[in-house]
Formats: C-alpha cells, sequence, structure tokens
C-alpha cells in the first residue's frame, strides 16, 4: 500500500525564497566573475591600411625577419608618424632604441607612434624585428614613416629597397647589434617584395589622429615627495569651457600597475612599463564644464616614478595634460613632485581604451542579464533533478552546495579591488568554471540522493540536513 505525503511532507519546512535566494545569489557572482574573465578579451581592433607601402621579405618563410632602411634628413623633423605592420609580432628601432612593439598571434598586428624624438639630421637607420609564432603565414611587414622636414612633408615606405636578414647578428667586433645605426649591414641582401597579402593588418588598440600627436606633446615625471613610497594617488581637475570637444588622450608610463578614472568611469588595471606610454582615448568621457582624471598607480620598484602626457583638442584650444603645475597628490591636494623625464623619454604606443560607455553599459548589463539566464538553466536543472513535486526543503538542501560555492567566488569579486591582487582573465574564468562545475555536479548528486531515499522509504520525505 503506497502511502501519500501530507500537506506538511509536501511542502517540507524549508523556504521556498531561501532556495531562488540562493540560486540567483550564486548566479550573480558567477556572471560577475565570468564577465571579469572576459574584460581581458577584447573586441576585434580596426582595420589599417598603411597607404602605398609593400608588404616586403626575405622570400621564404623564416621564423625571424630583420629587416633594415637607412636614409638621411637635413633637420630635427617637427613631426614624424611611423605606421608598421607585420606577421604575428614585431619590435622596432629607430636609430637604436626601440620605438614601438605589437603583437597578434595568427594575425598582423600594427601600431601608429610618434618617432620625432628619436630622428636626427644626418643619416638615420629604422630596424624591424619580425617574430613569427603561427602556421601558414608568411614572415613580412609593412611600414611607413612620414616627417614634416622644412614645411615638406617626406615619406619613407616598405619597398624593395630596404634590407633583410633571417638570423640575429653583431659586428665583426660583436659589440654593435643589428639594429644599430652604425651595424654594417652592407652584406645584406635586399628584401623582396610579396604580392597577394590581404590587406587586414589590426591596429593593436586605438589609433589616434595624427593631429592630436603632432607637435609632440608636453611630457612630465612626478611622484610623491617619498619617492620610497609605492602606492601613489594623484588627481588632474580639468575645466573645459566649451561646447565641442574635437580630441582627447592621456598616455601613462610607470613600472608597475595603473588604474585611471574619468569623471568616475575607472578603466582596466594596467601592468604598464616606464618604458612606453600607453595611450587611452579620453574623448569619450569628458564633458564641457568640470573634469576630474584619477591616477592611481602601484609601483614595481623604488624610487617610484610615473610618466605622464596628453591633449585635449577642442573647438577653442588645445590643452596639454603633460604639466606640472595642474597635477596633485590625492587626496590632500598637496603639489607633486617634478622630476627629469627619462633619457630617451617613453615611446608612444597605443593601447585599447576598454572602457567606453557602450563598454560600461556592457558591464553593468551583461552580468545581469547572464546571471538571469545563469539562474533559469541552474533551476531548471535543479527541478529535473528533484522532479516536479519536490518539497521546499529538498530544493533549499539541493542547491546548499552553491552557496558553499559562492565564497570562492566572493572572495575573488574581493580581490579585484586591490590591482596588484588582481586575477587575470584566464584564473577568473577557471575559478567560475569550477564554482559551476562542482556546484551544478553537488546539486544533481544531492537531488539524486533525495530521490534514492523518497523511493527507499515511502513513509517520509527526505529533508537536507538529515
Amino acid at each position: 500500500m503506497t502511502k501519500t505525503r501530507s500537506g506538511s511532507e509536501t511542502n517540507g519546512d524549508g523556504h521556498p525564497w531561501l532556495a531562488l535566494a540562493i540560486i540567483l545569489g550564486f548566479s550573480l557572482l558567477l556572471g560577475l566573475t565570468l564577465q571579469r574573465g572576459l574584460d581581458f578579451y577584447q573586441p576585434p581592433s580596426p582595420i589599417t591600411e598603411i597607404k602605398t607601402a609593400r608588404w616586403i621579405g626575405a622570400g621564404a618563410s623564416p621564423p625571424v625577419l630583420l629587416l633594415r632602411r637607412s636614409w638621411t634628413i637635413a633637420t630635427y623633423p617637427r613631426s614624424a608618424i611611423l605606421e608598421v605592420s607585420a606577421t604575428d609580432s614585431f619590435k622596432v628601432y629607430v636609430n637604436g632604441s626601440v620605438a614601438a612593439t605589437g603583437a597578434l598571434l595568427g594575425g598582423r598586428p600594427a601600431t601608429l607612434v610618434d618617432v620625432s624624438r628619436d630622428l636626427r639630421p644626418g643619416p638615420n637607420v629604422l630596424a624591424i624585428e619580425v617574430k613569427r609564432r603561427s602556421s601558414g603565414s608568411n614572415t613580412s611587414a609593412a611600414v611607413r614613416l612620414s616627417w614634416d622636414e622644412a614645411g615638406v612633408r617626406q615619406s619613407l615606405v616598405s619597398d624593395g629597397s630596404w634590407l633583410a636578414q633571417t638570423k640575429f647578428l653583431f659586428d665583426a667586433d660583436r659589440v654593435k647589434p643589428w639594429f644599430d645605426a652604425e651595424f654594417d649591414a652592407s652584406r645584406w641582401p635586399p628584401a623582396r617584395e610579396i604580392a597577394g597579402i590581404k590587406n587586414d593588418s589590426r591596429i593593436a588598440g586605438d589609433s589616434l589622429p595624427p593631429k592630436l600627436v603632432n607637435p609632440p606633446p608636453d611630457m612630465i615625471a612626478f611622484w610623491h615627495a617619498d619617492r620610497m613610497l609605492r602606492i601613489g594617488s594623484f588627481s588632474l581637475s580639468l575645466p573645459l569651457d566649451v561646447r565641442e570637444i574635437h580630441g582627447a588622450w592621456i598616455g601613462v608610463a610607470t613600472a608597475g600597475v595603473h588604474t585611471l578614472t574619468i569623471n568616475g568611469v575607472t578603466l582596466q588595471p594596467r601592468h604598464g612599463s616606464g618604458e612606453q606610454l600607453e595611450i587611452y582615448d579620453l574623448a569619450v568621457f569628458l564633458q564641457p564644464g568640470a573634469n576630474i582624471i584619477s591616477l592611481q598607480v602601484t609601483a614595481s620598484n623604488t624610487p617610484a616614478l610615473v610618466t605622464v602626457a596628453g591633449r585635449v583638442v577642442t573647438s577653442q584650444e588645445s590643452l596639454e595634460i603633460g604639466r606640472f603645475d595642474i597635477w596633485k597628490v590625492a587626496p590632500n591636494q598637496t603639489v607633486v613632485t617634478d622630476l627629469p623625464v627619462a633619457d630617451p623619454p617613453p615611446s608612444m604606443t597605443f593601447v585599447p581604451t576598454v572602457a567606453t560607455m557602450g563598454w560600461q553599459l556592457r558591464h553593468v548589463m551583461m552580468p545581469l542579464l547572464s546571471s538571469v539566464v545563469l539562474a533559469l538553466v541552474i533551476g531548471l536543472i535543479v527541478r529535473f533533478s528533484l522532479g516536479c513535486d519536490a518539497s521546499s526543503a529538498a530544493w533549499t538542501a539541493a542547491v546548499g552546495p552553491m552557496a558553499v560555492a559562492s565564497v570562492p567566488l566572493l572572495i575573488a569579486g574581493l580581490v579585484e579591488l586591490d590591482p596588484r591582487w588582481s586575477l587575470g582573465g584566464e584564473q577568473a574564468l577557471a575559478v567560475a568554471t569550477a564554482a559551476l562545475v562542482v556546484a551544478l555536479v553537488a546539486a544533481t548528486a544531492r537531488a539524486a540522493e533525495d530521490k534514492a531515499k523518497e523511493h527507499g522509504t515511502t513513509s517520509k520525505w527526505y529533508v537536507g540536513g538529515r
């Protein structure tokens, strides 16, 4: 004779809202952690076209390609914009100094940099190191350098006049490397023009119009009075009494982690170096009227230093962000300590500005939407595992492991408050995936145990926690 459950047995002594709260809370933490992991994925960057430049290489497809080009200029150029693209990864040297780098495995990264400070009257040498790490691609590069000489715009592009080599070399005395300006490359064979390469080069970051970086901007280096401090907080008040902002950018170079906040919008923390200005496009964040730019730096070594440059172009004027008299130490607003800029100064490298307004909207809506979807999926899985007539106590017992799995997700979220301990994208995705798998396996196992107890002892309804 089959026994029927009473109302109390059917409903159980659990609380249905508790099970729902656990599912929603776990799904929200899971969605936020997954979004953190996806933050490190950058959307496809814009395609660039290096006009009039030819793709050149060494004929075959070696893993390493070295390119050199010498030329002469009469005076210091007022501006000089270098556009370069290559297979997989590249490093550009101008007169022996690193001017730009780029990497995009399986593609052709590209970048745009101002190299006016690296050029000099007389002979100049442009050298490019290309490393191919993917298969099925031809090791090659395309380059265009344009500069203003005595009011006349000159240009230099990659073609058959360049020299190419496939091995790292030193001079006869093994003192000067192949990219040095004084290295003798007279025995290098000429580069070969490579036809049939699809123009799918992608800027390795946001590109800025040349007018925003010409003439070269002011650049300052500063820190607290005590340079042994590893953590620095600085702020800039930028009033803009205009109706239209044509363009704006800021560059930060520091050995360590830096985080920019513009009018309350915080950009993704970045691990930088003191050798490259990482450029952010500010135009989307600035507004007519008062603007506040905050910079938080956690230096990797001492004495600490941060270098800043930038420019805001409006309908009325052009404002330099790299000025000593406008930066203050936060929160007491004392004057920063002006320090000499390193020689050579940091080169300019454009990087993705992650936090656009669309990015902010996506990072508010996507975790919420993903949390709702995850909650529905998890709820359906638990319901299917328990059956249609499961009690609220059985639900609470089944989703109990999710409450436990929420703890590492919460800890991972708290860790993100300090960029020094920030999880990378792969680690965040691993934590989220592990929490989801463990929670679902434990929940379905508990549900299966409940159903087994139900069929094995029909006079009693199994309640989680017994």
